[in-house]
């Protein structure tokens, strides 16, 4: 037996307050993470543009917001925090979002959309090595 969706406002409030109460509350994702997500971004846009935005947010992410190149004009999904600050006890994951900063900062540059696009997936690919412990 199907249930029904409640359509009522009540009941969806009611439903999401259990649901927080219940404790399965989702964590934030953390620089790395947002780091990773904004290359993929940039892996699957449709234009150079698009590409160096969302690199440049992944720069942001990993370098925080007092690091170098940090553009707040850009955009800042990490909100200041910095993915390399998050690493610095990890030295085989802060080595590799560095390696993962130097081809961002490098696709940001390439005046081409294939080349940027592959740069890209190479960053996001990293990024996501990184994540792991």
């Amino acid at each position: 037996m199907r249930m029904k969706t409640p359509s009522h406002p009540l009941a969806l409030a009611a439903g999401t307050i259990l649901f927080a109460a219940s404790g399965l509350a989702f964590a934030a994702p953390t620089p790395v993470q947002t780091a990773a997500q904004h290359a993929g971004y940039a892996s699957h846009v449709k234009h150079l543009k698009e590409v160096h935005l969302h690199l440049h947010h992944t720069i942001n992410c990993l370098v925080g917001s007092k690091g170098e190149g940090f553009d707040a004009a850009a955009g800042d999904p990490c909100k200041g925090a910095s993915a390399l600050d998050e690493l610095a006890n990890s030295p085989r994951q802060e080595a590799l979002a560095k390696q993962a900063l130097t081809l961002a900062r490098t696709g940001e540059e390439i005046g081409s959309y294939r080349p940027a696009h592959y740069v890209a997936i190479a960053v996001r690919e990293l990024l996501t090595q990184a994540e792991k412990k």
